[in-house]
C-alpha cells in the first residue's frame, strides 16, 4: 500500500503510530522529513534503534499519544502528507480524524484491517472532515 502513495523529496510526513518503523523506513528515503508520534516507549526506543541501524536522521520521534498532541505546541507545522497505521483506537475518533486533517496540507491516509466495520466508520468520518475542507471525493487505495 505504501507504494500507492504519491510522495515528493520535499515532503514533510505526520506519521501516527509508526511502531517499529516497518512504513517509517522505506518511507523516509522519499520525503524530506517525518514526524512520528509514538506512545509506547518500547515501540519508541525500538524504532529509534532500527533508524540508527538503518543510518536514517530525517526522522523526529515525538512520544505522546496523538490525543496529547498539540499542533501548536508538538509539531512543526503543517505536513504535505498525514498517515495513520493500524493506530485509530482512539476515545474521540472524530476529534483525532479533524486534527489529523487540520494539519494536512495534502492527504490524510488511514490503514486499518481488512473487512472491518469498524474501518467502514473510518472511512465515513474521514470522508465527512475531508468534504467540508474540499469537493474532491474520498478515496480508498487497493
Amino acid at each position: 500500500m505504501i507504494l500507492k502513495i504519491k510522495t515528493d523529496k520535499s515532503f514533510r510526513v505526520l506519521e501516527i503510530g509508526p511502531g517499529t518503523g516497518p512504513v517509517t523506513i522505506p518511507l523516509s528515503c522519499a520525503v524530506e522529513h517525518i514526524t512520528a508520534i509514538e506512545p509506547f516507549c518500547h515501540m519508541a526506543t525500538v524504532l529509534k534503534s532500527n533508524l540508527e541501524t538503518s543510518h536514517i536522521r530525517n526522522v523526529t520521534i515525538i512520544q505522546k499519544r496523538w490525543e496529547e498532541i498539540d499542533p501548536k505546541v508538538d509539531l512543526f507545522g503543517m505536513y504535505d502528507l498525514v498517515l495513520a497505521s493500524h493506530s485509530l483506537g482512539m476515545n474521540n475518533l472524530q476529534a483525532a480524524l479533524q486534527k489529523m486533517n487540520d494539519v494536512s496540507l495534502g492527504f490524510v491516509y488511514l490503514f486499518w484491517f481488512f473487512q472491518s466495520s469498524f474501518l467502514e466508520n473510518i472511512i465515513s468520518n474521514c470522508c465527512l472532515i475531508f468534504m467540508e475542507r474540499s469537493t474532491l471525493p474520498c478515496q480508498r487505495l487497493t
